[in-house]
């Protein structure tokens, strides 16, 4: 009786089916579209199934934002995120949907080289005949982005950030997908095409996960966004789509690339892509304090030939203290960018092992090592050290330093031989014998007797 309601939907389904099901309008959906390209432009965010690593190695599940044309079905920038994306994020990714592959700040080139070296598959393809896909990219100007409701796309930030590139927001309906259904659709292909091939892969649900073991193998944050890039411009923009099938030959599919080239052709348009300044101007900033060997910026360091000249500019005599306001892509930790009046001036990561010859295979062979075996010699080196400072206290030392351990042992309220404890505890009205465990004086250990010296120096 209830399946046959009319307002029963996949009821047997799991509740994100359910829901998304139940969002869905009652009435037949109807169709948007361009023009031109650039005139209806989509952007969403999504958490997808694959978890990548943080700075300090720990997992956490990757967010993806994605912008996606409308006309020619062409992704204009990709962007994963270790966290959530906030407002910030968001005008970064705006940057590099406006600033072409070539334009962009030096160190992309330089970090995807960086990233192919690390790379233990070893099948990323070489700069060369990557380069050529990439620059191969349509430019595309939005002029209007549909988005959803979400607290990030409704903010101060990215409003301003759209207003300054003279970009016009549309605002979905509350919990309609429908309204935005290509980067919806989008995400899906991206699922099915390149995330499900992923180290870590964990699948939409528990019966979509496999029966193979999970493996703790998965990407670094910049591995995970330079492959992105590449299987955008590879396979995405190359591979034929079935919203741009031939009217009269529906079996026949262009490419997001060769309906862009149409569109050009019949439609030409003139855009002034950004360039270096404007690309920087749009990455989030950070207060930073210039020190005598440079920034601390994401647990590196980065140095310029500038950093004196910096450092007396306007410091008022402070030294050290010397406060600035620093530029940083996310995804290009090889540079940082301080702002000097109206300039940005670039500050070089430090060199590492990267730099070095044979620094690639060196950082493969060390991620190579069994992980399981690692991690027990890390457990069982972490236990000993902690056996060491256990016996350090307890030897006969600095009165201080037995002082402190007496106070922090007796703060304890496990520690039933504490000094707070033991005074506070009745005492027996008969002399135990000697055979008998003295549970008020051990704390229930019959171990620890006055014959080993053990009983003094605990207390």
């Amino acid at each position: 009786m209830v399946a046959a309601h009319p307002t029963a939907r996949k009821l047997n389904g799991s509740a994100k089916s359910r829901q998304s099901s139940a969002n869905k309008p009652g009435r037949a959906f109807g169709v948007h579209g361009s023009l031109r390209p650039g005139e209806h432009v989509q952007i969403d965010s999504t958490v997808i199934d694959v978890p990548s690593r943080l700075l300090d190695g720990r997992l956490n599940r990757a967010e993806l934002t994605v912008i996606h044309d409308v006309s020619c079905r062409s992704i204009l920038a990709g962007v994963v995120r270790a966290v959530a994306t906030n407002s910030a994020d968001l005008a970064g990714v705006l940057a590099r949907a406006l600033t072409p592959y070539e334009l962009r700040p030096p160190g992309a080139r330089e970090q995807r080289e960086r990233v192919a070296a690390t790379w233990t598959g070893r099948f990323m393809i070489d700069q060369e005949r990557l380069d050529h896909h990439r620059l191969a990219q349509p430019y595309i100007f939005p002029e209007t982005i549909t988005t959803d409701n979400g607290k990030i796309y409704r903010s101060e930030a990215f409003r301003r950030g759209c207003e300054r590139a003279g970009i016009s927001l549309i605002h979905a309906a509350h919990e309609t997908g429908t309204d935005k259904p290509h980067v919806e659709s989008g995400f899906d292909a991206i699922k099915d095409g390149f995330v499900q091939y992923l180290e870590g892969f964990t699948g939409g649900s528990v019966e979509r996960r496999g029966r193979g073991e999970p493996t703790d193998r998965a990407l670094a944050l910049n591995q995970l966004q330079e492959l992105l890039e590449d299987w955008i411009a590879i396979e995405w923009q190359n591979r034929p789509h079935a919203g741009l099938s031939d009217s009269m030959l529906p079996g026949r599919a262009l490419t997001p690339n060769e309906m862009f080239r149409a569109y050009r052709r019949i439609a030409p348009e003139l855009h002034i892509p950004f360039g270096l300044d404007e690309f920087i101007g749009f990455l989030p900033a950070k207060t930073c304090t210039l020190q005598d060997y440079g920034i601390n910026h994401a647990r590196r360091v980065y140095r310029s030939n500038r950093l004196t000249e910096l450092r007396a500019a306007g410091a008022g005599g402070e030294g050290a203290t010397r406060l600035c306001v620093i530029r940083f892509d996310p995804h290009n930790p090889l540079f940082v960018w301080v702002e000097h009046g109206e300039e940005f001036v670039p500050f070089r990561c430090v060199g590492d092992l990267l730099d070095e010859p044979m620094g690639g295979e060196i950082w493969q062979a060390a991620h190579a090592v069994d992980t399981a075996t690692d991690t027990a010699t890390r457990e069982e080196a972490a236990y000993l050290a902690d056996r060491m400072k256990r016996a350090q206290w307890v030897r006969p030392g600095k009165e201080r330093n037995r002082a402190v351990r007496t106070a922090e042992v007796d703060r304890d309220p496990m520690h039933m031989t504490g000094v707070s404890k033991t005074i506070a505890r009745e005492t027996p009205t008969t002399e135990p014998d000697g055979d008998e465990v003295i549970w008020e004086r051990g704390g229930g250990f019959s171990l620890l007797t006055d014959d080993d010296g053990v009983w003094e120096r605990l207390t």
